[in-house]
């Protein structure tokens, strides 16, 4: 037997079809394995304590063990239901499965459910689960196939009780045509409502629809819809919270217990079932929506946001901002005094343009400062009047260290990018070397002393064979550890998907060797350099140092540039860049205390 909605009656199925119909579950559900690994055995039964096993990956075995026990546990011969259950997990542990688990027809009580997860004692194993009513209705609405299977018989036994059940297929699909006969039945059976078959793939509908313009007035379908605590779990409470109660917008699911208040006879929808809440959004084109931020020296900034989904429920209201196209906040507040507002934010680039990415990730970072009055303005009127803590709470420190990250990025490739006059995409993905490539790019471009990364090196080539007077020198200078100047380099560089020519740039390195001076030294004491390529790289205490040319006047042999720190999140600045710039501050300090003194004599 099953339910209009296809549901099993599980109280009433018996013994031989709640097997045949958990069979039917677990096969579905084990879909990818093999026959040979999922499977009911022959001969089950008898406390051989296996009525269907799965074997996963790696040897991952689980035993499933039937107990029809349609009226509850421990609701008849509790003692003797106790005993069957031990003897059964007993016989399944002879087969070592990683995991057991106990499939009723009825809804676990909390002692009930003590009991059985207190089987495997102080081992721990194997893991205990309860398949009951619930999940076995979850698993039903989740297979379109076992719906499709069970819906079958339900057809027939509709069919037949209208007297249409002459010559009956077997299969849905057969059963299917014959379905317009039914509809035509239900034309006449109520003065307002009929049914409409529709189909999505192998999904198989039947919906109430109107026969006249009042039928919403003169019979509406109404219902009452609580949720069944007793089966839900935490994320089910959140969703029926979120779905009916705060109006938010998306697919929620939950188990409940439902009422018809009125509507066609022929609809039966009373009882446990799990429902579906689609709600879709609701834009609000006449509502203007603005987030306010009261600094602390009491400057006032305000951004307008567009108001995406605006709704309510009986437990509050929930809504829904686009900023930027990249920044979108959902702000659900709670009736009731006290009541914290709920508040998830959400930055999504991809598709959108750096111009567009780098404030909206800007504005997040506002967001999230406790020391600024954030307030939510709808149509003038405070909804929220702080919003920073409510949605700091939020946000785990992995989460605010990925944000910080992006935001420098965004940052320093709006910069390059205003130097290109161009309009480049958002890169979704970024490593720390992209973003350290990023942020050097924008020092030198602000004029700055970079260093560069230990793994730069300078490459050349020897454009013609050096005399061999010549070769020793200038092989001694390039490999002793001698001080390097480049003058006059371009480079085409690629940041963020962002290309530019970059330079004329002079390159400095205090200390370089020859990297690949295995390779090139026999041919220099041949004298047969010309065409090969030569790589310098710098000594690890004293990296490359950049510097476009136009930003360097001048230049002396004994001269100490002195470097930006790349202050890059995240990634930390070489020890010379910190070491030079501590001095060049107490050098500073010094000349202002001498200066200080100075004027006091």
């Amino acid at each position: 037997m099953t339910t209009r909605l296809g549901l099993p009656e599980w109280d009433r199925l018996g013994q031989k079809d709640f097997d045949r119909y958990v069979d039917l579950i677990l096969r579905t559900e084990h879909h990818d394995l093999s026959p040979s690994q999922a499977y009911s055995p022959d001969g089950r039964g008898g406390d051989r304590g296996i009525d269907f096993i799965a074997r996963g990956p790696l040897g991952f075995t689980t035993i499933y063990q039937y107990k029809y026990f349609h009226e509850g546990i421990f609701r008849a011969s509790k003692e003797s239901r106790k005993r069957q259950i031990r003897e059964s997990f007993a016989a399944a542990l002879k087969y070592s499965p990683q995991r057991w688990v106990l499939v009723v027809p009825c809804k676990v009580t909390l002692n009930e459910r003590e009991f059985i997860q207190s089987l495997n004692g102080s081992i721990g194993t194997p893991e205990i689960q309860i398949m009951d009513q619930v999940e076995l209705n979850h698993l039903v609405s989740s297979h379109p196939s076992i719906l499709k299977s069970l819906q079958g018989g339900q057809l027939k036994a509709t069919l037949s009780e209208l007297g249409l059940d002459g010559a009956i297929p077997d299969t849905t699909e057969g059963l299917v045509k014959r379905i317009a006969a039914v509809e035509e039945v239900f034309a006449v059976t109520d003065p307002y409502w009929g049914v409409r078959t529709s189909s999505s793939g192998s999904e198989r509908f039947i919906e109430c629809v109107p026969k006249r313009e009042d039928s919403f007035v003169a019979s509406p379908i109404q219902a009452s819809i609580s949720l069944d605590e007793s089966a839900a779990t935490d994320a089910e409470r959140e969703a029926y919270r979120s779905g009916l109660g705060l109006g938010k917008s998306g697919t929620f699911e939950f188990p409940a217990i439902t009422q018809k208040l009125s509507g066609p006879d022929f609809l039966d929808i009373d009882g446990e079932t799990m429902v579906r809440v689609v709600r879709a959004k609701a834009p609000q084109p006449h509502l203007q929506a603005s987030l306010e931020f009261a600094r602390i020296d009491g400057e006032a900034v305000q951004f307008d946001a567009q108001i995406e989904h605006f709704d309510s429920g009986p437990f509050g209201t929930t809504v829904e901002l686009d900023l930027y196209g990249a920044l979108h906040l959902t702000v659900s507040v709670p009736l009731g005094p006290g009541a914290s507002p709920d508040i998830r934010a959400e930055v999504n680039l991809v598709g959108q343009l750096i111009r567009d990415a780098a404030p909206a990730l800007n504005l997040f970072e506002k967001l999230l400062d406790p020391a600024t009055k954030i307030s939510l303005v709808v149509n003038g009127t405070h909804l929220v009047s702080n919003l920073s803590p409510a949605l700091a709470s939020t946000m785990d420190q992995a989460d605010l260290s990925t944000l910080f990250e992006a935001i420098q990025y965004a940052e320093d490739l709006e910069h390059i990018e205003r130097s290109v006059h161009g309009a480049k995409r958002m890169p979704t993905t970024f490593t720390g070397e992209d973003r350290l490539v990023a942020r050097i790019v924008r020092l030198l471009l602000d004029g700055q002393c970079v260093l560069m990364p230990q793994w730069f090196q300078f490459n050349g080539t020897f454009t013609s064979d050096l005399p061999s007077k010549e070769n020793k020198g200038i092989w001694k200078q390039l490999n002793g550890g001698a001080g390097l100047r480049v003058s006059g380099i371009t480079s085409q560089v690629s940041v963020g998907g962002i290309s530019l020519e970059l330079g004329p740039l002079m390159l400095y390195c205090p200390e370089t060797t020859i990297a690949n001076h295995a390779l090139l030294e026999p041919k220099m004491r041949r004298g047969q350099l010309g065409g090969e390529r030569l790589q310098l790289k710098a000594s690890p205490d004293q990296p490359w140092r950049a510097i476009l040319s136009d930003s360097f006047a001048s230049y002396e042999a004994d001269d100490r540039l002195i470097p930006t720190p790349w202050s890059a999140v995240g990634i930390p600045d070489h020890r010379l860049a910190v070491e030079l710039n501590n001095e060049l501050e107490g050098s500073a300090e010094a000349r202002d205390q001498g200066s200080r003194r100075s004027a006091s004599d």
